[in-house]
């Protein structure tokens, strides 16, 4: 509904407080209406339900020249406490790792786009790719690790039905398993028996990698 002005007499504030209606300032607790200034322009229209203050330079035409801090005040996540608007009354919220927030008018939308990690079936040996298995079901399988690896990249081997792996670094890359290290193309990690598996992570980008996970007697070469 139109709001009109109220004059000479004092205007409540949503919150507390009152404020005396100059003739040119209209007060409402709704964003202005356009025939809220129907007699002319240089008039204020204050919302005083969200705080926004609207300017009407010709009849019916508002533009809003400042921004109150809205019916939301703080917005609070997992961490890090309650944040408060910034001096346009703004929130940010931004996606990292992955997730994208993309902002169409009034609407959010976040989309989450989700790690891949994929099983494979070796039957050759190759050069290891992060993120992804392998399981080695025929003969034996020498790899390598991969040349570039970022922290908290993972690797997976299994033995089932094959004869073994090896998994050989290069370079100055090592891979530790337990308190044994594997360094360089002199080192390796290699299965013993059927049924032997090992996960490794990448520890520091591209060089170091650690065994979290394994099954077996592995036999470590330094």
């Amino acid at each position: 509904m139109p709001a009109t002005p109220i004059s000479p007499a004092t205007t409540p504030f949503y919150g507390g407080g009152q404020a005396v209606n100059p003739a040119n300032v209209i007060f409402g607790r709704i964003s202005p209406p356009a025939n809220a200034a129907a007699t002319g322009g240089g008039i204020i229209y204050i919302d005083t339900l969200l705080g926004n203050a609207y300017l009407s330079t010709v009849p019916g035409n508002w533009e809003q020249v400042a921004a109150g801090a809205g019916s939301v005040s703080t917005l609070t996540g997992n961490s890090g406490g309650a944040l408060s608007p910034d001096v346009n009354g703004n929130i940010n919220v931004v996606g990292s790792a992955g997730t994208q927030v993309a902002g169409v008018g009034s609407t959010l939308t976040i989309t989450a786009t989700p790690s891949t990690f994929s099983w494979n079936i070796a039957a050759v040996g190759i050069e290891l790719v992060p993120e992804n298995a392998y399981t080695v079901a025929a003969g034996a399988q020498a790899f390598t690790l991969p040349a570039a690896c970022v922290i908290g990249d993972e690797i997976g081997l299994v033995l089932q039905g094959g004869t073994s792996w090896t998994i050989t670094p290069s370079g100055a890359q090592s891979i530790q398993v337990g308190p044994d290290i594997a360094l360089g193309a002199g080192g390796s990690v290699a299965s013993t028996t059927d049924g032997d598996t090992i996960w490794i992570v990448c520890t520091a980008t591209n060089s170091t990698w650690l065994a979290f996970g394994y099954t077996g007697n592995l036999d470590v070469t330094p």
